[in-house]
């Protein structure tokens, strides 16, 4: 990898060992608080249909992190989303339209922040130019997306009834698609939107300061305006085909970026693998209880209540 072509191992190595313990755990709370506020948001989206318990949202928020950061194509989506609806009993397009819109509506943030953070570099790789404007483009069709899908019922029934389908499937095809129509209307209330865009403030902030602390910890004097700049830029290289995990193109991004700073490359370097470890170990734990809470725990519940009977 170009990125560490030249980097002096002993610096970056003497950097991570000289890390902040204390600074460290601050960090890793904040994460928790993270995964905890993005369920609750997740949570707001839900309740046009159900209100599911904040324990529930956390879990399953985990659980797709842990899927995004192992499995490739942000499976994490589809995985949290099933957790969800096997938990709760929602119906499953219905959950999975929720998650769409919060990643749709992400992304538009992602967007917005990223407009003001390129105007701060100079220099700044085509590829992430590149990522900014595919995100620009995806997030405002995505947006119009899910403001125009709840009225298409109409239309998406025409199309079913003239593909002459067998009745059970036919039933079943407009099943699913009413009900993920009906999750891209989540948003569409008052209430309900302005409680998702203050948690998405919150969201934000905290991921801010969750990035300030993990620059203490290794003594880096990054500001929140550096830390909002940097996870802009993260958001959008996500959007960049990679391993999963975001292993390498995250390391090229903070590079770049904290280069810009006027911090050293192995500085950058060691500063991305502790946010990098700090965020996989959350997910991991978290995800890991979270399988259990949402899958193994009702399937042996089920299991005892049988062999009570």
């Amino acid at each position: 990898m170009l990125v560490v072509r030249g980097i002096d191992w002993a610096e970056l190595v003497a950097g991570l060992r000289a890390a902040r313990s204390g600074e460290l755990g601050a960090a890793f709370a904040l994460v928790s608080l993270s995964f905890f506020v993005r369920g609750l948001r997740w949570g707001i989206l839900l309740s046009a249909q159900r209100t599911v318990a904040p324990g529930t949202l956390f879990w399953a928020t985990a659980t797709g992190y842990l899927g995004n950061y192992s499995l490739p194509a942000r499976a994490g989506e589809f995985i949290r989303s099933l957790a969800l609806a096997q938990k709760t009993a929602i119906n499953a397009s219905y959950v999975l339209a929720t998650a769409l819109t919060e990643r749709i509506f992400d992304a538009l943030t992602l967007v917005i922040i990223s407009a003001a953070a390129l105007s701060t570099l100079s220099d700044v790789p085509e590829t992430l130019v590149i990522a900014t404007r595919t995100m620009a483009v995806v997030g405002l069709v995505g947006v119009l997306g899910v403001l125009i899908a709840p009225r298409l019922e109409p239309l998406v029934e025409w199309v079913l009834d003239r593909l002459r389908l067998p009745a059970h499937l036919h039933s079943r095809l407009h099943s699913v698609a009413a009900q993920f129509l009906l999750g891209m209307h989540a948003c569409q209330h008052t209430r309900r939107a302005l409680g998702f865009a203050a948690l998405t403030a919150l969201v934000w902030s905290v991921d801010a300061v969750m990035a300030v602390m993990g620059g203490q910890a290794l003594g880096l004097p990054l500001t929140l305006a550096e830390s909002l700049v940097l996870l802009a830029m993260l958001g959008l290289s996500s959007a960049i085909p990679s391993t999963p995990g975001y292993i390498g193109v995250f390391q090229f991004v903070a590079v770049v970026v904290l280069t810009r700073y006027d911090y050293s490359r192995e500085e950058a370097l060691a500063y991305i693998l502790t946010y990098q470890a700090i965020s996989y170990l959350a997910a991991l734990l978290y995800g890991l209880i979270g399988i259990w809470q949402l899958n193994a725990r009702q399937f042996l519940s089920g299991r005892r209540r049988a062999g009570g009977d």
